[in-house]
């Protein structure tokens, strides 16, 4: 019966794809593009001390040498979260600091803004 009713269901609402063409793409063979593609992405601002919170701890960002500005304060970077776990913070193209992590928690969907782990 449900085959039968498929069937009519399809031949009645059935509509032709505009673009017939597969929508996937191949996976990029440059290893650190792959590792981009996977990894979480945050936006956060750099405190005045030039740190970042994320996931409550602290990444320590150096200080900048060969620039008029000495630090990232107040400076908006992206920090990505790998599959590794590790963190790798960028300002613009420029990857300005790093740090050892663990792996990303799966997101239940309840809590995403809030990046304060849970203790249990």
């Amino acid at each position: 019966m449900l085959s039968e009713y498929r069937l009519a269901h399809n031949k009645r609402f059935a509509v032709a794809a505009q673009d017939a063409q597969p929508a996937w793409r191949k996976a990029p063979s440059d290893h650190t593009k792959l590792l981009d593609l996977c990894a979480l992405h945050y936006v956060r601002k750099v405190s005045k001390n030039n740190t970042l919170r994320i996931h409550g701890r602290v990444i320590d960002i150096p200080k900048r040498h060969d620039s008029v500005y000495a630090t990232y304060a107040g400076k908006d970077v992206v920090v990505k979260h790998l599959p590794s776990g590790d963190y790798r913070v960028f300002y613009g193209e420029e990857c300005i600091a790093w740090a050892t992590g663990s792996r990303p928690k799966p997101s239940t969907g309840s809590n995403r803004n809030n990046d304060k782990e849970e203790t249990s």
